[in-house]
Formats: structure tokens, sequence, C-alpha cells
């Protein structure tokens, strides 16, 4: 039902939470002074504080698309952060994964027993597509010589990658870099 009072129109505006307390405390000793829902809808709009299409929507009783909007948005950023947040995870152990690899040598990364470039960074790529994501030769960094944390002869993997969000409203995500390392001392 639309509101037929402005003091019905008010009560809906405080119970979404839709304006902030300091303007509803503004707004209610100004009620008697409205005619109707819609001249204090206008007072709203000559102040800034609703849009006209905000206020269209509330007095023609299509308030939940004002509020399923930003609900909608607000899911989605969470899922998709959630998402990011995997990503990073299954990166990270996948670098984890490829150093361990490497400074074991085991044959996974390794040739006739010595360290193969070629066999860690495939390691690598193999390990990140079974958690889902897809890496190239140019998102890996090997090194079986690196000093990590001032410590010498350890067997390093980063992996830069850039996640994409597959909801496009979701801008802050759209394209992130990520950027993970990790270290494992070589076993000789």
């Amino acid at each position: 039902m639309a509101a037929q009072t402005p003091s019905e129109l008010l009560q809906w505006l405080t119970e979404n939470q839709f304006l902030p307390l300091p303007q509803m405390e503004e707004l209610w000793p100004l009620l008697p002074t409205f005619a109707n829902s819609h001249a204090l809808a206008k007072d709203l709009i000559r102040r800034g504080w609703i849009s006209p299409f905000q206020a269209n929507q509330i007095l023609t009783e299509n308030r939940g698309s004002l509020v399923i909007g930003p609900f909608l948005l607000v899911l989605f950023g969470v899922i998709e952060f959630g998402r990011l947040l995997w990503t990073l995870n299954a990166l990270q152990e996948t670098a984890i994964a490829g150093a361990r690899c490497m400074g074991v040598l085991n044959s996974a990364c390794a040739a006739s027993g010595a360290y193969s470039s070629t066999n860690a960074t495939t390691f690598v790529k193999s390990t990140a597509s079974g958690w889902g994501v897809g890496l190239t030769a140019a998102n890996v960094s090997l090194s079986n010589s690196a000093s990590c944390a001032g410590v010498t002869n350890f067997s390093q993997v980063t992996i830069t990658y850039t996640f994409q969000s597959v909801i496009p409203l979701v801008s802050q995500l759209a394209s992130y870099p990520i950027s993970v390392n990790a270290c494992f001392p070589n076993q000789v």
C-alpha cells in the first residue's frame, strides 16, 4: 500500500533506514506542515535527500526495488570478494607446493635428478589448474638458488595473477592483481 500520509511515509523511511538519523529528526517536527505524502516527497527532493526516481518508487509502492538493488549488489560483492580470497589462497598453496617440489627435487620438478625449470613450471601450472586457476608460464617465476629472509639456498616460487570478477558492477574487484611468494630450503 502506498503511503497515505506524511507520517506513514516518514515511518517507512525510518523503519528502512532510508535517511540518516539527523535528517529524520529534522523532519519529524515538520510533519504537520505537509498536506500529503507527495508534499513531503517534494520537500525531500528539494533538500537533495532523495532523487525524483526514489520518490516515485516510494510513492507508487515500488519500494522493494529501492531495497533489493543495494542488497543484491552487496550480496554479489560478498560472493566476489570470497572468490578473490579463495583464489589468493589457492595461488599461495600452489606456490608452497611448487617451492617444496623444487626444494626436495621431486621427480615432477626435476629431470635426471637435477632441477628442471620446465618441469617445475609445468608442475606449478598443473597444481593451480587443480584449484581451478589457469596460469601461464608468464605468471610463474622460479628460482632454485634464492635468498629468502636473508638465508641462502632456497627454492622460491612467485606467482603473479590478475583476478577477473564475473560481475562487472563490482568495479573494485573487476581486475585485481594478486602476487604470492613461497620459499622452501633446498635439500642437497
